[in-house]
């Protein structure tokens, strides 16, 4: 779920080449596979982004179905509110994943893809869940675990540095890796859990869209020397340059259902 923030026009076309970017509709397709909604059913997209996500389960529920979109900055609302305008059955509301604007088991099926790791509550956030969902109700919960990084530099311990620096993004930068006992405190039974990882071998990637992001997250808030983040990207660029880049994180897919 995002954070409040107003966007420029450059980030704003940032934002939608990150959920527009191969990897990232892949992901999005295979998360949608395993939560597998059925015409009519009543769905939940927690941290929905610029609407990418309420969208796609909007064709799948069809108009019989209902979509409810939820992200907590008000200009990435506003974002998804003009991609969904297409579909009836989609609504976006402002909220936050600790206070979903839902109603007690409303929703048949639910996806928090990249939310969590940010709440700094993260039980009450899927207190939430459990509240939001029906009795027999799923949610398909996805959390990255930063430690399952693999990015090829010719300075190890700078590498490491940067990544470190990134992780103060997150409240819980290893959650996918943790999540299980989370949801066990909730009363959400989990059903599986799936791992999905980016490997990929140029910078023309999601990889370069992290690049940008941690470099500039490095810069605007000043975590390490300028010289060190100048010499980190220049490296990378390099690598990519001589055909040599290699980047892979993984991502967990926890399937969950709340008890009848």
């Amino acid at each position: 779920m995002s954070d409040q923030h107003v966007y420029d026009d450059e980030q704003a076309e940032r934002l939608a080449a990150i959920y527009t970017a191969p990897a990232t509709v892949e992901r999005r397709q295979w998360i949608l596979d395993h939560l597998d909604l059925d015409a009519g059913e009543s769905a939940l997209s927690i941290g929905c982004g610029p609407g990418h996500e309420p969208a796609a389960m909007a064709e799948l529920v069809g108009e019989e179905g209902r979509v409810l979109g939820i992200d907590n900055s008000e200009d990435v609302v506003a974002m998804a509110e003009d991609h969904g305008a297409e579909f009836p059955q989609v609504t976006i509301e402002h909220g936050d994943a600790t206070d979903l604007p839902a109603a007690d088991n409303s929703s048949d099926a639910a996806i928090a893809s990249l939310v969590y790791e940010y709440s700094p509550d993260v039980d009450t956030a899927l207190a939430e869940l459990y509240r939001v969902l029906r009795p027999g109700g799923r949610a398909a919960v996805l959390a990255a675990d930063w430690d399952s990084t693999v990015w090829h530099s010719s300075d190890a311990d700078r590498m490491d540095k940067a990544i470190e620096a990134w992780k103060t993004v997150y409240a819980h930068p290893r959650l996918g890796s943790q999540l299980t006992a989370n949801l066990d405190d909730t009363g959400l039974k989990i059903e599986d859990v799936a791992a999905n990882s980016y490997l990929e071998t140029d910078l023309d990637t999601y990889a370069g869209f992290l690049l940008d992001l941690i470099n500039g997250h490095l810069e605007e808030n000043d975590v390490l020397d300028p010289v060190m983040i100048d010499e980190w990207k220049q490296d990378l660029v390099e690598i990519d340059e001589a055909g040599e880049t290699f980047f892979s994180l993984t991502y967990y897919l926890y399937m969950v259902h709340k008890p009848d």
